[in-house]
């Protein structure tokens, strides 16, 4: 023991023989619970040895001291408290609403408040990786820059904490932790959710059905869009640049204001008789999509007599003020209504 028992030593084993030409190894262990210089004096006793064997041991022993503090979107810097079995709530880190595609930051501040360097690692729970399938850095939920280090002592180091989801998701059971060599553990807890932007489209699917292929002397195949923020928030919506012939919008970038809607025209101008399906997307804020599917077909014209086969009448000889009908029959050979009228030429 060292004076007033502050540290001990054990010796294993406390006796034996050493065969002649050869050697026994003995384990000497320190268990070390404050930080302070140690020294002792061991005594070995030898039978037929007037004079003991006389072993000193010295130990310099000290704490990994760490203090690690997050930093929130308004400034304010929290302490988290290291892991002990006397812990009963775990720091919180609280994102609240973020939108999808944003990515939220705040900072981990790690100190080393001790005499020598040591070495960090940041933990993240299997919750961390989920979006949409997705584990690449990239694309994961939560993330910490770096993930690794060294640090000096009388030093502090900074990690940035993200989030950034892809879907609608709670940060429930997201936890990361920072292992110190030899030291404590820090456990931090998530919270927060992923949450669309609370726009209203009056549809996202529109189906224009068959319509006749596009000609400048037909009526236009056109329909209206309707957007509505609902956010207490202004929201800026504009439409992603797009290449089609048969598919047009007559919409121009606004910033909605809480409460305001606005509107999109949707024009269908089908080419040639075929189906198609076609995707224009809205840019939310800039960093979310909102895709609308545009539905049609095209159709041809087919508009034919078939009664009589000929497409001529034949009124025969009349006499003067003789009145005489004949019935021509219409047949709509095509895939959507037709509207006519007759013309004398």
């Amino acid at each position: 023991h060292m004076p007033g028992h502050q540290a001990s030593l054990s010796v294993s084993p406390m006796s034996g023989s050493v065969a002649p030409h050869s050697r026994l190894p003995i384990l000497i262990a320190l268990p070390l619970k404050k930080q302070a210089e140690h020294s002792f004096n061991l005594k070995f006793d030898v039978k037929h040895n007037s004079i003991p064997l006389v072993l000193n041991v010295k130990a310099n022993s000290f704490l990994t001291d760490a203090t690690l503090k997050i930093r929130n979107f308004a400034g304010e810097e929290l302490e988290v408290y290291p892991d002990t079995k006397q812990k009963s709530e775990q720091t919180c880190a609280n994102f609240g609403s973020v939108q999808l595609n944003e990515k939220s930051l705040q900072t981990l501040i790690l100190s080393n408040n001790g005499l020598f360097a040591f070495d960090y690692f940041w933990r993240l729970s299997e919750r961390c990786f989920k979006t949409g399938g997705s584990e690449s850095e990239d694309g994961q939920l939560v993330n910490i820059t770096p993930q690794t280090g060294r640090l000096e002592p009388q030093t502090s180091c900074q990690s940035e904490l993200s989030v950034c989801p892809t879907t609608p998701i709670s940060l429930k059971g997201c936890n990361v932790e920072c292992h110190i060599k030899d030291g404590p553990t820090f456990s931090l807890a998530l919270l927060g959710k992923g949450i669309k932007p609370s726009l209203h489209f009056s549809f996202t699917k529109f189906n224009f059905g068959h319509c006749f292929l596009y000609h400048p002397a037909l009526p236009s195949n056109t329909t209206e869009l309707t957007i509505t923020n609902h956010e207490d928030n202004q929201i800026s919506l504009d439409v992603l640049p797009y290449t089609l012939p048969h598919l047009s919008m007559s919409f121009a970038p606004v910033i909605l204001a809480p409460g305001a809607s606005t509107k999109a025209e949707i024009t269908f101008m089908p080419q040639e008789a075929v189906k198609y399906r076609d995707v224009m997307e809205f840019n939310i804020n800039g960093i979310t999509k909102q895709p609308i599917e545009i539905l049609g077909h095209g159709a041809e014209l087919k508009l034919e007599t078939t009664k009589p086969l000929r497409k001529l009448v034949n009124f025969g000889v009349i006499r003067v003020n003789e009145r005489v009908e004949k019935q021509v029959t219409v047949t709509n050979m095509s895939a959507a209504a037709v509207e006519f009228g007759l013309q004398l030429l």
